[in-house]
């Protein structure tokens, strides 16, 4: 089967004579180490020069991390188009446009939505009540600080995950199998935080999921890093665990956590409600929705449509995605799907 593929077709693609996917994506994914380190090296080497004059909170170490990531992703993917396919950084999905500001709140919407509707449900089955604090100067001011951490970690962890490494992965092997790895990776990234089940696992990559439909919907990335900062700073404002990390800043509410049998496989315990079967539930029917409803969130113009009524002679063999009666394949013109 292999006999005949020489050493130079076991690196290009011999109509293009391009790297081939697999080698792409390691290529990128090894600098972004690269470039990672070589940035977290000179934020020391500057800190370096301020020896116990600089308390560093937990949060800003964060926020130092992830900035780190972000920058690195987007460095990194704007080369890695340029480079390996020829695209200029518009195709990375977070360009300007009419739909930008529509797509972004239509994500954050359905992110804060989603953790307020397992709020409420976890509040009736009797796993969460809330006291409400004195709101202080000291509360908004955490809970700005609380945005500006949520909005980092988007952009930071949606470069990474739905940017160049997913893209590039779905032109590569097809839809269906970059969303089920790339949600694997996803899933594996939080192994280290603190309480990690294996139901949380499975609410991490179903989450991995949905936010690459959203990636799919739109052809852009707006709605995804809007729906991730959404999903984070709800769970903040209730004063709820994100993916294992509690206390993150304060709010005006305090969470109560109920202790009855039920409650730990409802709401997930230490790691927070990400760890439970309340948000499995809603996440399974949210990528339902997104994945089949014909209504809501448009197919941008990176996906090639052909309508029911189109003739065969038109249409290509092999559908990446089909909604309703409409057949969908994923193009970047000019360049044809590879691997």
């Amino acid at each position: 089967m292999f006999s005949n593929i020489t050493w130079r077709e076991i690196w290009l693609i011999p109509e293009t004579g391009r790297l081939r996917c697999g080698w792409r994506i390691a290529a990128f994914v090894l600098m972004i180490f690269f470039f990672y380190g070589l940035l977290s090296d000179f934020t020391n080497l500057l800190l370096s020069f301020f020896p116990n004059k600089l308390s560093i909170s937990p949060i800003f170490r964060i926020v130092q991390a992830q900035s780190y990531m972000l920058v690195a992703s987007f460095a990194v993917g704007v080369w890695a188009l340029r480079t390996f396919e020829s695209l200029t950084p518009r195709t990375l999905g977070l360009n300007l446009e009419k739909k930008t500001s529509q797509q972004f709140f239509l994500g954050l919407s359905l992110g804060l939505g989603l953790i307020l509707f397992c709020c409420i449900i976890a509040f009736f089955a009797g796993s969460f009540s809330w006291t409400l604090i004195a709101i202080s100067q000291n509360n908004l001011y955490s809970l700005l600080l609380a945005i500006g951490l949520c909005l980092v970690v988007s952009f930071s962890e949606e470069l990474s995950f739905r940017g160049y490494f997913f893209q590039t992965m779905l032109r590569g092997i097809g839809v269906l199998p970059t969303l089920l790895f790339s949600s694997i990776i996803f899933a594996a990234a939080h192994a280290d935080n603190s309480g990690i089940t294996l139901l949380a696992y499975a609410n991490l990559g179903t989450a991995g999921v949905f936010l690459g439909l959203l990636y799919l919907r739109t052809g852009s990335l707006w709605a995804p890093v809007g729906f991730h900062l959404g999903w984070n700073f709800a769970q903040i404002l209730f004063d709820i665990p994100v993916s294992g990390a509690s206390k993150i800043t304060t709010s005006p509410f305090s969470l109560i956590i109920h202790d009855h049998p039920w409650s730990t496989l409802l709401v997930g315990g230490e790691f927070g409600i990400e760890g439970g079967l309340i948000i499995t539930v809603i996440l399974l029917a949210a990528v339902a929705v997104v994945a089949r409803g014909p209504w809501g969130i448009p197919l941008d113009s990176q996906w090639w449509s052909w309508p029911d009524t189109a003739t065969k002679a038109e249409k290509p063999v092999a559908w990446d995605f089909i909604i309703g009666k409409s057949h969908f394949q994923w193009k970047l013109p000019p360049h044809r799907n590879d691997n």
